[in-house]
C-alpha cells in the first residue's frame, strides 16, 4: 500500500559530497520549464534509474528537492515519479518524499545464471503528488520488480482506465532463458496482455534491452494471427512513425522479447520517435552513459491512445552519480465538458444494460416532458390568482378609501 509521510525540508542539506547539477549536453528539459498553472494542466512524468534511493536520498537531498520542485514555494514538478534500482529491502522504511506518495516493490531474490547463485535485484517504486494520489489504486501482482497502479478513468479523461507500470530486468533476466528469466518474461507479457484489454498501459523502466531500430508493430495481416483485429486499429499503428536511433548496438534478447510485448499488446515505443514537437533525433538518445559505452535500455512505451496524448519526451542528465539518464515526458489528458458528463455516463449505462446504446430522449419521454410542464404551469397560474385574490381583500379591508375609489 501507499506510505506518505512527509519529511522536514532540512534533511540531506550540507552534505560536502553534493555536486552541482552538468550541463545537458544540448538536451532540452523542457518539462522543467513548465509551468504548474497551464491549462489545461498536463500530467508530467519522470523515469530515472536511481541506484539505491536512500544512498543518494542522503548525499544529494537538494538535488531531489531541485528535481522534483520547480520553483521556491515547492510546488511540483513532475506529478509521477518512477524510481528504478531503489535497492529498498522489504523491512527498510520507505524513501519518503515532501509531498508525495510511494508504492513500491522490495528487491527479490532471483537466479543469476552467470554467478550461479541468488542474487538480490534492484527494486521499483512509483511516487506520486497529492492531486493525483486519490485517484490511484495499486494493482497487486505476483512478478517482482514491477509496480503497477490503476489510474481512474476520470484522471486522464479517457473512457478506460490507465495502468502505469514501473519496471526493472536485470540484465541476467533473459527471456532465452530456460530458467526463472524465461519464465519471468512469460508471465509479464501475459500480465500486459491482460492490462491492454482491461484498459490502456504506461510502461516505463530500465529492461536492459537493445532493439536497435526493429520495428515494435507488426503488419496489418499479422496482428490477427495474435488475436486483433486490425480494423480496429488506430492507423498509427498499422503506418508507424520511423524509430531512430543513437546508438549502433544490435538488438538483445532482451531487446527481442520487448518488440514482442509491445506488438503483442499495441504499445509503441517513445525512444527515438517524434513526440509532439519533440524530434526523433532527440528522443533517440542514450540512456545510459557507462564510460564510454553509450546505449539505449530504459524505456517508455504506451497504448495508441496515450501515445497521441504524449509530448515533450526527453532524455537529460543529472547529477546522481548514476550512469543513466532522466526520461521526461508529459501526457495531456482528455478535456470532457461537465455539461457531457452526465449525459455521457447516462449514454454508456443505457448502453450496458441494453447491449447497444440507445436514445437518451425518445418521443415518449418529450411528450411526458410537456405535458408535466403544462400542467406545472396551469398548477402556477391558478396559485397566483388565489394569492393575488387573498392579497385584495385583505388591501381593501385595511383601506377602505381606496375600495371607494376603485369602486367610482
Amino acid at each position: 500500500g501507499p506510505a506518505g509521510a512527509r519529511r522536514s525540508s532540512g534533511v540531506g542539506r550540507g552534505c560536502p559530497s553534493r555536486r552541482p547539477r552538468p550541463s545537458m549536453h544540448g538536451c532540452v528539459a523542457s518539462i522543467a520549464m513548465m509551468p504548474a498553472s497551464s491549462s489545461p494542466p498536463a500530467f508530467t512524468f519522470l523515469c530515472l534509474n536511481i541506484q539505491d534511493l536512500a544512498v543518494k536520498f542522503r548525499a544529494y537531498g537538494d538535488l531531489l528537492d531541485d528535481l522534483c520542485m520547480w520553483d521556491g514555494c515547492k510546488r511540483i514538478r513532475y506529478e509521477f515519479l518512477a524510481f528504478i534500482e531503489t535497492k529498498q529491502d522489504e523491512d527498510d522504511p520507505p524513501v519518503a518524499l515532501n509531498g508525495y506518495t510511494c508504492w513500491s516493490s522490495p528487491r527479490a531474490l532471483l537466479y543469476s545464471g552467470s554467478e550461479n547463485k541468488q542474487v538480490k535485484s534492484g527494486g521499483v517504486a512509483w511516487y506520486t503528488s497529492m492531486r493525483v494520489t486519490h485517484l490511484l489504486t495499486r494493482r497487486e501482482t505476483p512478478l517482482s520488480n514491477v509496480v503497477i497502479l490503476r489510474a481512474d478513468q476520470q484522471l486522464f479523461g479517457l473512457d478506460r482506465p490507465v495502468f502505469l507500470l514501473a519496471c526493472y530486468v536485470p540484465p541476467f533476466m533473459r527471456p532465452d532463458d530456460d530458467g526463472q528469466g524465461g519464465e519471468w518474461w512469460s508471465a509479464f507479457t501475459l500480465l500486459c496482455e491482460q492490462l491492454a484489454e482491461d484498459g490502456y498501459v504506461l510502461l516505463c523502466g530500465d529492461f536492459n534491452a537493445k532493439t536497435a531500430t526493429d520495428p515494435d508493430t507488426l503488419p496489418p495481416s499479422d496482428y490477427a494471427d495474435i488475436g486483433i483485429d486490425s480494423t480496429i486499429l488506430h492507423p498509427l499503428l498499422l503506418n508507424p512513425p520511423t524509430r531512430v536511433s543513437d546508438c549502433s548496438h544490435p538488438r538483445n534478447s532482451i531487446g527481442v522479447w520487448l518488440l514482442a510485448l509491445c506488438k503483442a499488446s499495441c504499445l509503441l515505443l517513445f525512444n527515438g520517435r517524434q513526440i509532439g514537437s519533440c524530434l526523433a533525433t532527440s528522443t533517440a538518445q542514450p540512456t545510459c552513459t557507462q564510460g564510454r559505452k553509450h546505449s539505449v535500455i530504459d524505456y517508455v512505451a504506451a497504448s495508441q491512445q496515450i501515445f497521441l496524448r504524449a509530448s515533450h519526451f526527453s532524455v537529460d542528465d543529472h547529477a546522481f552519480h548514476t550512469p543513466h539518464r532522466c526520461l521526461s515526458w508529459a501526457i495531456m489528458p482528455v478535456v470532457v465538458p461537465p455539461s457531457l458528463t452526465s449525459l455521457r455516463s447516462r449514454v454508456q449505462g443505457a448502453s450496458s444494460r441494453q447491449g447497444r446504446v440507445r436514445y437518451v430522449w425518445s418521443a415518449q419521454a418529450v411528450g411526458a416532458i410537456r405535458a408535466s410542464l403544462a400542467t406545472a404551469l396551469l398548477i402556477f397560474i391558478y396559485g397566483l390568482h388565489i394569492v393575488m385574490h387573498v392579497s385584495e381583500g385583505m388591501l381593501f379591508e385595511r383601506h377602505p378609501a381606496r375600495k371607494r375609489c376603485l369602486t367610482h
